[in-house]
């Protein structure tokens, strides 16, 4: 038995067509439902990578503004971002820098926002930078102060038309 690890661009969509006919047609000897089987494993295999970048632009896009605004800087380098609006509370975690052109294998700083709603307006519900976490129910009076700044000026962004 062989293993195949296909790196898929957006233009070999034919190609993957062509493997998986040829797959198929190679292993004809196998029963029918094997064939089947292990077509759809290989589909499964190929599209299970792509699934895991199908995430939230628009929580990310939100949470990038959170970290703009309470790092008060007009442009951050982000790296490797992760949204999961299907969780509740829907969030996001991005690795970032505030040096311009940073590459992403450098990036260590952590910023995560969790929100009420995975749809606009989102209502920041929560958000840390590194391990120091900022919410309405923090007993330390200036993350809580702090906290509550990001979600007005959050609120202001997503009134605006």
């Amino acid at each position: 038995m062989a293993t195949i690890v296909v790196d898929i661009g957006p233009s070999k969509w034919l190609a993957v067509y062509d493997l998986v006919f040829m797959y198929g047609t190679l292993s004809s000897h196998l029963h029918e439902q094997e064939v089947s089987m292990r077509q759809y494993l290989l589909l499964t295999l190929l599209f299970a990578p792509g699934i895991v970048f199908a995430q939230a632009p628009d929580l990310e896009k939100t949470c990038v503004n959170v970290a703009k605004s309470f790092l008060l800087t007009d442009q951050i380098t982000v790296g490797i971002v992760q949204s999961f609006p299907e969780l509740k509370p829907p969030g996001v975690r991005m690795s970032y820098s505030t040096k311009p052109g940073a590459p992403k294998a450098e990036m260590s700083d952590i910023f995560e926002c969790e929100f009420e709603n995975p749809n606009p307006p989102h209502r920041l519900s929560r958000f840390c930078v590194s391990s120091t976490c900022y919410s309405p129910t923090e007993e330390d009076g200036e993350r809580k102060r702090r906290f509550a700044e990001m979600r007005v000026v959050l609120d202001r962004a997503e009134a605006r038309p």
